[in-house]
């Protein structure tokens, strides 16, 4: 297996669902049905705000990692047989692949009916949705980890991203994003080493 073949797998599983094809429609009708429906409306106002425009690409990429951590679940068994270092690492990539899809669909069709300038869209992908969903990727990586009842990870962690406006100051600092992804990996690292380091030490309790 690799991290290709398990991104793979996860968007296939969220395609092949009811709701990851009604979430696709959604993500990408989102914008020009706002850009219609607001109420400044076509005539007067032609135009999205960046800044509403970052903020439904990032509510898309979170529901892509809410599908994305249902598809994992899934194939969890497959999973587990792999190293802890190479299993987080291709959790994330694959996470992160479905959280970016999710961000770019509204972007680009607000691009495509001429609501968001392209540079504009680019910008902030790179500059404001990539590493909140890295950070968002890394949470997620940890709820799946200590969610002890199947199915319920996803919700849980649905309802961090609710939380998470009220809890921290809006806009994160850059340094703050990264500090928590570093914490949110490393935590998951540790979460996957936990049994071995109980069997070693089970071990050693029945060598005295």
């Amino acid at each position: 297996m690799c991290a290709l073949a398990i991104t793979r797998a996860v968007l296939l599983r969220i395609l092949s669902s009811a709701g990851g094809v009604l979430g696709v429609l959604a993500l990408g009708s989102v914008l020009p049905v706002f850009l219609v429906l607001a109420p400044t409306g076509l005539n007067s106002r032609d135009a999205i705000p960046m800044q509403l425009s970052y903020e439904v690409a990032f509510m898309g990429g979170a529901v892509a990692i809410v599908l994305g951590l249902a598809a994992l679940e899934r194939i969890a068994p497959l999973l587990a047989r792999e190293p802890s270092g190479r299993r987080l690492a291709w959790e994330s990539a694959a996470l992160l692949a479905s959280g970016l899809i999710g961000a770019v669909l509204p972007l680009l069709s607000g691009c495509a009916c001429g609501a968001i300038p392209v540079g504009g869209a680019a910008e902030v992908l790179m500059i404001r949705i990539l590493p909140a969903l890295t950070t968002t990727v890394a949470a997620g990586s940890v709820i799946v980890r200590t969610c002890p009842t199947p199915g319920m990870a996803p919700w849980l962690f649905a309802s961090g991203i609710l939380l998470a406006p009220m809890i921290l100051s809006q806009p994160v600092p850059p340094q703050s994003l990264v500090a928590m992804t570093l914490g949110f990996l490393f935590a998951a690292w540790l979460l996957d080493r936990a049994p071995i380091a109980a069997g070693v030490a089970r071990t050693r309790r029945g060598a005295r």
